[in-house]
């Protein structure tokens, strides 16, 4: 006994957590939870302070490029204004003759005078201008024939002949990565359109002043006019279908005297490329401080409990049934004072276990007897109860019951144990669990009820084995010859101040004659019983009393007993014995 519980309780500690695993967690949870606080702060911080200074990046280059993009758009309205003003351009264009080339250069003079005036152009982003007299095109700046221009000139003419604004940008759906602005020529006099001026603007080229795209390759830029009509753009390949625009980061800024706007869109990724790379490395850094931090840790506990390890080793030897075992000296002066105290405990607990075994030994003999000459029914049913809760376990239902209706038929057979009267309910519990066991081997070969007319009748008492070996009758000689087996019926009523018990089968049946009397030769027949129980209710209740029979071979068999209604134990049940 002292080894059992010494085993159990040392399974039990090693069931709990271990120091040392709690040591590493509070060293992962000093060093980790700080780290992943200032890791989240960092990243926070950090990514607020990017997109703060992408914001204000970008709208330093939105500014720069509205205002360099407004004056280039003042100093082409200026020169078209001037030209149109010019009185030499208005005496060409007034005049119903074709320019000549002569007229052509001064004109292209006069023009660029215009431009002397203001900021000068960009020869990349204006590609041309063209003055248009009847079908007459000529290039009064730029203009290259090697580049489509004039074909691209003579289109937007053709389809924009009616459009009149130095203030709106104008695009052609076959012309792509261009914009036009396209002016009437008039007579100062008459105010009459003499021509047209169409200036040639290289959108992609005047996007690609932006310069946004060296510091985030991903920039896409739309270049918007009137209504939202977009006029140009760069990378705009970069939206994917149904794109999320959470990810990407926008501003856009509008000319200030004309109707277009410029739309800047940088994916929120790029932004915080920087921010991303250097948590990755500050994380590095911080998992190798922490594997560092554990590995050191890891060495010491390992050094500091190796005395701990030796007296857990000492109580497994204990907690095995070697109480020979101490445990040593250790160098700290708290183990030294457990080992000194857990010495004192192992002896005495040697000196108590050597007199409980002594005792023991005095003991057994005087047990032995007892324990050969009886079988303890707890042992039967704990037996019993462990073959049940292995049936559970191997999901037997069927076993299950089985091995419960047993156990409780062995129980009612041992509560009652000495007892010769007892109650109609625990006859009709033995009934039952008796029932239930011949269903479990006979199946649906056999059927059974039991019907209590009163429940009252219940509290009534009667001789032990009363109904029970009438059932066992009716199944074993009635219905287990039978090929299909049949049914058995109890029923339980009250009549004439009398308990009515009828076992009624439709089995073999046999003839009631051939009962043999008590002490006849005949050891083979199955119906002995019957008499015998006759026989003990005429003793116990008299003549009234009894047991009456019907029977006939094919036809069943149907016993009723008639017993007195007794609702009290008697004082002295040897009187009815």
């Amino acid at each position: 006994m002292v080894r059992r519980i010494s085993r159990e309780v040392y399974c039990m500690a090693k069931r709990k957590i271990s120091l040392i695993g709690l040591v590493v967690v509070m060293i992962c949870v000093l060093v980790f939870a700080p780290v992943v606080t200032a890791g989240i702060y960092f990243i926070h911080t950090v990514s607020g302070q990017l997109q703060h200074t992408a914001s204000e990046t970008v709208s330093m280059y939105l500014n720069e490029f509205t205002d360099r993009t407004d004056r280039m758009m003042e100093t082409l309205r200026d020169g078209v204004y001037y030209l149109t003003s010019d009185s030499a351009a208005q005496q060409m264009m007034s005049s119903s003759e074709p320019l000549t080339q002569i007229q052509i250069l001064r004109l292209e003079q006069n023009f660029s005078r215009a431009f002397s005036l203001g900021d000068s152009l960009n020869p990349d982003v204006v590609s041309a201008i063209y003055l248009i007299k009847n079908d007459q095109y000529v290039p009064v700046y730029g203009g290259n024939y090697y580049l489509n221009t004039s074909w691209r000139v003579r289109q937007m003419y053709q389809t924009h002949e009616d459009c009149n604004s130095a203030r709106t940008l104008y695009t052609h759906y076959t012309i792509v990565g261009y914009a036009y602005m396209i002016v009437d020529f008039v007579d100062l006099n008459t105010m009459q359109p003499l021509g047209k001026i169409i200036v040639e603007l290289n959108i992609n080229k005047l996007l690609s002043t932006l310069s946004l795209n060296q510091l985030y390759p991903s920039t896409v830029v739309i270049f918007s006019g009137d209504q939202g009509k977009r006029i140009g753009s760069l990378q705009t390949d970069l939206f994917r279908e149904n794109e999320d625009m959470n990810k990407w980061y926008h501003a856009s800024s509008s000319l200030r005297k004309s109707r277009e706007r410029v739309d800047i869109y940088i994916p929120n990724a790029e932004i915080l490329a920087g921010v991303r790379q250097s948590t990755r490395v500050y994380f590095l850094v911080c998992a190798a401080i922490l594997i560092l931090a554990l590995l050191l840790a890891a060495t010491y506990l390992i050094l500091l409990l190796r005395p701990l390890r030796q007296m857990l080793h000492t109580i497994g030897s204990i907690g095995s049934g070697d109480f020979s075992v101490r445990m040593d000296e250790t160098p700290y002066t708290e183990t030294t004072a457990i080992s000194h105290a857990f010495n004192d405990m192992a002896d005495r607990l040697d000196t108590l276990f050597q007199e409980v075994y002594q005792r023991g030994l005095l003991l057994r003999d005087a047990e032995i007897h007892q324990l050969e000459s009886q079988i303890q029914p707890h042992f039967i049913f704990n037996i019993l109860e462990l073959i049940n809760v292995r049936c559970m376990v191997a999901g037997q239902p069927a076993i299950c019951t089985t091995v419960q209706n047993l156990a409780q038929l062995l129980r009612a057979s041992v509560v009652n144990h000495g007892k010769q009267i007892i109650t109609l309910q625990e006859e009709l519990d033995s009934v039952k669990y008796y029932l239930a066991l011949q269903k479990e081997r006979f199946e649906e070969k056999l059927q059974y009820t039991v019907d209590v007319e009163d429940d009252k009748l219940l509290g009534c008492y009667l001789p032990k084995l009363t109904i029970q070996p009438l059932v066992e009758n009716s199944i074993v000689h009635g219905l287990e010859p039978k090929r299909h087996g049949g049914w058995v019926r109890v029923s339980i009523w009250e009549e004439e101040d009398a308990v009515y018990i009828r076992v009624h089968d439709d089995g073999v049946g046999f003839d009631p004659s051939a009962i043999p009397q008590p002490g006849s030769d005949d050891k083979h027949h199955t119906h002995v019983a019957l008499h015998n129980i006759e026989r003990r209710f005429q003793l116990l209740y008299g003549e009234p009393y009894g047991m009456s029979i019907k029977s006939e071979p094919g036809h069943g068999t149907s016993i009723v007993l008639t017993l007195p209604i007794i609702t009290a134990p008697p004082e002295k049940e040897k009187d009815l014995c």
